[in-house]
């Protein structure tokens, strides 16, 4: 559940109007709206969603061609209403419209806030977090780290080697995204994956217990998400029987009705881990411009 609160916390905002607000309002629409049309008169089924509402100078000005200052509240209450559950105005949104605004808020308890950006600003960095909450997740068993900008979640029975392989990778330099727990949301066409909130920073290591990732190896060694580009099964030798040796086959890793690459690799004695990975990471890539091995060789044998 999103609401008011959290927008106002993650970006440690200021509330305008604190003490005549209720800020654990629920929010569902997916972006911030600043129903331009809806102020013109035109009015949608919008209110069915609890949308957060952004508004700049085009509103200001538009509210200042209004006759007098009654249309003027009434334009804004045509849209704004009980179920709105946040505010936002630009810098610029200034005089009678932000009186009579916050006016309206102050009445049906709409929390206001008015950081000194932009809108288009306020859209960069607010909506992309509105998005990311409200979109569909789901929890999945493995590990994710960023190789040459490919995110890579690596996946495989319990204690076939993940955590032991990602430990090796980061101290690699390579980039720690999350292990056990990989929580993956659908935004778009993309999948993006992040830490569990209990194991982020965190890897687990039999022998070694929990290992605080950012402490040890630098804040910069952990990043806070990355599109999963590429899945990486780890597969027992005893299972090794049904993967395909050739790698000419497309294998593909399902989830929201998207396809994710996906390589498998046996584990043994003997293998490392983190080499491996990494090569297959470098396989994934060349394969993506247009490489591939297997044609030639069969060029090299017509010959």
């Amino acid at each position: 559940m999103l609401n008011a609160k959290k927008i106002i916390d993650e970006f440690k905002l200021k509330i305008i109007n604190k003490n005549k607000c209720d800020t654990n309002r629920k929010i569902n629409g997916t972006t911030i709206h600043r129903f331009g049309l809806e102020l013109s008169g035109w009015i949608d089924n919008y209110q069915k969603k609890s949308s957060v509402v952004g508004w700049g100078t085009k509103e200001k000005n538009f509210l200042n061609t209004l006759k007098n200052k009654e249309e003027k509240e009434k334009t804004i209450k045509k849209v704004l209403n009980i179920n709105t559950p946040l505010v936002f105005l630009s810098s610029k949104f200034v005089g009678e419209p932000f009186e009579l605004v916050l006016k309206v808020c102050n009445e049906f308890k709409i929390p206001v806030l008015q950081p000194n950006l932009r809108l288009t600003e306020i859209h960069m960095k607010i909506n992309f977090f509105i998005i990311k909450e409200l979109s569909d997740s789901t929890s999945k068993h493995g590990s994710l780290v960023i190789i040459n900008g490919v995110g890579v979640m690596i996946i495989g029975k319990s204690g076939i080697g993940k955590s032991e392989a990602l430990l090796e990778l980061i101290e690699k330099g390579h980039s720690f995204v999350s292990d056990d727990t990989v929580i993956l949301k659908k935004i778009g066409n993309n999948i993006l994956g992040y830490p569990s909130p209990i194991t982020k920073d965190f890897v687990e290591s039999r022998g070694l217990g929990l290992i605080d990732i950012p402490l040890i190896y630098g804040l910069k060694s952990v990043k806070e998400y990355t599109n999963v580009n590429l899945v990486i099964e780890l597969i027992s030798m005893e299972d090794s029987n049904r993967i395909n040796r050739l790698g000419d086959k497309k294998l593909f890793y399902e989830i929201f009705y998207e396809k994710i690459p996906k390589i498998q690799i046996p584990v043994g004695n003997g293998r490392t881990l983190s080499v491996l990975i990494e090569a297959a990471t470098n396989v994934y890539l060349i394969k993506q411009k247009g490489y591939n091995s297997l044609n030639i060789i069969d060029e090299r044998s017509k010959k």
